[in-house]
């Protein structure tokens, strides 16, 4: 639909999505009640009802047979969106829709990377490696808020500067808007902490860190690698 809530803009919600079906029919629902332009949901290797639930309910569907790298299909839907405001949620939780439209309206009001308000303690690597980027790049004020985590919603003008590709590195996509001189705030703040699903191969590891701290740390390492090279 077209919408008029703003100021002329129009809003594309993107949605990654691998074996979602418990939670995306309420994932779109949600989305769908802030009059998106579209709602595109990227499904890579599921092998459950994702994609006839999705289409269902009216959504673009982007289906790849074979699994993606873990944030590819941010770049993916971004590519394909044609609204001025991209808006990114995950589909394995549901964020009600009073949550997600501060990031779509800050971005209508001129901001043009709106952040999940994050202040989470400094006792694990991720948050770490958050607050050091941030400090970085001169953005002390964002504490431990970043693209890492959902939702969050930018201008269509910042992705097509840093590049779709980009996307795929939440850190290194951050970094690149910050250092582009665009405006990157915190505005609104989802626990998403609580809302996120356990998964027992992805959070756990008898030995060292668990499989995706270690990919979110890589990609702590491809955002310093890039401003090193500037």
């Amino acid at each position: 639909m077209s919408s008029t809530l703003y100021g002329g803009q129009q809003l594309s919600v993107i949605v990654p999505a691998q074996n979602e079906a418990k939670y995306i029919k309420s994932v779109i629902s949600q989305a769908r009640q802030l009059e998106p332009l579209e709602i595109i949901v990227v499904i890579n290797g599921s092998t459950d009802e994702t994609e006839e639930y999705a289409k269902s309910l009216g959504a673009t569907v982007v289906l790849f047979e074979h699994r993606l790298g873990h944030d590819v299909g941010r770049g993916v839907g971004a590519s394909l969106a044609q609204g001025d405001i991209l808006l990114f949620v995950d589909s394995d939780f549901t964020i009600p829709a009073q949550d997600l439209f501060p990031f779509a309206k800050a971005v209508q009001s001129g901001i043009d990377v709106a952040l999940n308000k994050q202040l989470d303690p400094l006792t694990h690597p991720v948050p770490l490696w958050k607050y050091a980027l941030n400090v970085a790049c001169d953005h002390k004020k964002l504490e431990t808020s970043s693209l890492v985590a959902v939702p969050h919603a930018m201008s269509k003008k910042v992705v097509e500067s840093i590049s779709y590709s980009a996307l795929a590195v939440p850190p290194l996509a951050q970094c690149k808007a910050m250092k582009e001189g665009f405006l990157v705030e915190a505005v609104h703040a989802v626990d998403v902490h609580k809302l996120n699903a356990i998964r027992l191969r992805g959070h756990f590891a008898q030995q060292g860190y668990p499989p995706t701290t270690e990919l979110i740390v890589g990609d702590f390492f491809e955002a310093i690698h890039y401003l090193a090279k500037l």
